[in-house]
């Protein structure tokens, strides 16, 4: 009786006997993973019977196309099944087939022994081999994704694939019935992340979510290699412009553990050590899913992506494409989100002082923000110096009209402002406060270009409610990115916050976000936002008053 031989393993079945040319990968010759080990494991899901979902969401150059393409050489070989292979549209299922997968196939004789003498069984959207069968398609034919039974699937960037195919089912949900009648299936999704309910996200939190642990060349201990974790000295920042040389010659990944700082020539050693790591026990059994960014690519620097993500921050798009192709998450507003480590810079770029007690300067004076909502009124005290710095003195919320004067005189300010978006409501209680002021405080509507606003503010006197009262009208999407981008994340200006600041006025700051979809930019409250609204108005306010008093002095 004569014994089989044992059945290679993927990884090793391929880099004995694969060579890919320069149509296929960006290192022609013997297929090897020693470059990239991170594949090794996924790799050999595909000759593991009790993997049934496999997610890759992968950033871009990390090897996960030619990964795909090896694994189902792999089943061609030694595990034959019927294929279906889906692509956004017919288009790139064409030419994925002629440019990626066939050359794959003539250029091994591993592979190439498997074809059937009929030329006509070898076409580029339908091949048929000696025991298998593989169909290319694009998800925007429902008719190819629902006419014949496979037993493996692989849908390449899914996020790109068409929500429904007029009145058939999604094209997700058409492709997976075709493996109904194979127990032994394998479904294979991958792409670049779009949005946090794109279907490759999806994917990636119904898996196990696997993430790639690194030995850190320090400590020893293992982490995960995040934007957070790719530092650059801060003093290449010069007059709120980076030297992006600067940045590039320091940019290192550093351990979350020690901070020991991790140099281009560490990368090897920390991929070939690294081991991948399930962080979600609870998932369905044979569900995987495997997360990667770029910065694991060996052939992506750490400095390359450190001067991209700083200049693509200052374009148009900002920063939606860097987090989908290079980090590999979805993009939600990433660029206009403020975060608690924004917010802290700010405090420590300010001199140091406490709530209610503002440093020494010449000062001008203090003014005062209200926010009015249906049942409280959240208000800021800021005090203004004659250099136009600006000093946040307290905040707090009021239940009436009469502490909010209180507060007003008691930290002898001498100009206030209102919102004046429940006006239309409550005419009485906005316009009424104003008229009753006697000057002292000013109403605030936002509004854009698009309602005729042609400046950042003017001023203007109105009849509201019976009342002659001066309205402050002001661009609200102007002051919105001069408050998130300008102040906050690239710390311009004389804004200054006290060192004992609370979680409330933080979190308050946090609860509004510029969110892209689908090329259209909207801001969109994230929570509760009331002390953002304020620290806006009174943006706008100081602007106004320094502009007064600027006009106001002698020239030099």
């Amino acid at each position: 009786m004569t014994l089989e031989p044992p059945k290679l393993g993927v990884v090793e079945w391929a880099e004995g006997n694969l060579k890919l040319s320069e149509r296929i990968t960006n290192k022609p010759g013997s297929y090897l993973t020693s470059r990239t080990p991170y594949v090794r494991e996924v790799l050999e899901c595909f000759a593991d019977d009790r993997v049934r979902r496999l997610a890759l969401v992968w950033g871009a150059q990390t090897s996960k196309t030619t990964a795909i393409i090896v694994g189902m050489a792999y089943k061609l070989d030694n595990d034959p099944a019927p294929c279906l292979w889906v692509m956004p549209s017919t288009h790139l299922a064409r030419s994925f087939s002629e440019t990626r997968w066939m050359p794959l196939i003539d250029q091994n004789p591993t592979l190439a022994r498997h074809k059937e003498p009929d030329p006509d069984k070898y076409r580029l959207l339908e091949q048929h081999f000696d025991r298998m069968s593989v169909w290319f398609t694009g998800s925007n034919s429902p008719a190819s994704l629902s006419s014949r039974s496979i037993a493996a699937l692989c849908m390449d960037e899914l996020d790109k694939f068409p929500a429904k195919g007029g009145k058939e089912s999604a094209p997700l949900q058409l492709a997976e019935a075709r493996v109904a009648t194979y127990p032994q299936h394998i479904i294979i999704t991958t792409s670049t992340p779009t949005y946090e309910d794109g279907a490759i996200w999806e994917e990636w939190l119904k898996g196990d979510q696997r993430k790639y642990f690194v030995p850190c060349a320090g400590c020893g201990e293992a982490f995960v290699m995040e934007w957070e974790t790719i530092k650059w000295s801060q003093e290449a920042k010069q007059d709120s412009a980076w030297n992006m040389e600067l940045v590039a010659e320091t940019a290192r990944c550093h351990c979350p553990a020690c901070n020991h700082a991790h140099t281009e020539a560490d990368k090897a050693q920390m991929l070939d050590r690294g081991e991948w790591r399930a962080t979600d026990l609870a998932a369905e059994p044979g569900r995987r899913s495997y997360h990667l960014s770029s910065l694991y690519a060996p052939w992506r620097k750490w400095s390359d992506l450190a001067v991209k993500f700083l200049q693509d921050r200052e374009t148009p798009g900002g920063l939606q494409d860097f987090y989908n192709r290079e980090l590999a998450l979805p993009w939600k507003a990433a660029g206009s989100l403020i975060t608690t480590a924004m917010i802290r810079e700010r405090v420590d770029a300010s001199p140091r002082y406490t709530i209610g007690e503002p440093p020494e300067g010449k000062l001008l004076g203090r003014i005062m923000s209200v926010d009015v909502q249906q049942t409280e009124l959240w208000w800021i005290i800021r005090e203004l110096h004659e250099d136009g710095s600006s000093y946040l003195v307290d905040y707090g919320a009021a239940i009436g009209w009469d502490l909010i004067m209180e507060k007003f005189r008691h930290y002898k300010c001498f100009k206030g402002v209102v919102d004046s978006g429940y006006a239309a409501k409550t005419p009485a209680g906005v316009y009424d406060f104003v008229a009753r002021s006697g000057g002292l405080f000013c109403a605030a509507k936002g509004r854009t270009v698009s309602q005729g606003l042609r400046e950042p503010w003017k001023f203007q006197q109105i009849l509201g409610a019976g009342h002659n009262i001066w309205m402050l009208q002001f661009d609200a999407e102007f002051w919105q990115a001069r408050l998130y981008h300008d102040v906050l994340r690239d710390g311009r200006g004389k804004w200054y916050l006290p060192r004992d600041i609370a979680k409330d006025y933080v979190s308050q700051l946090q609860g509004e976000a510029l969110i892209e979809k689908e090329g259209v930019a909207k801001w969109a409250r994230l929570g509760p936002n009331h002390l953002a609204d304020c620290e806006k108005m009174g943006l706008v306010l100081i602007d106004s008053i320094m502009s007064q008093y600027s006009a106001a002095q002698p020239a030099p």
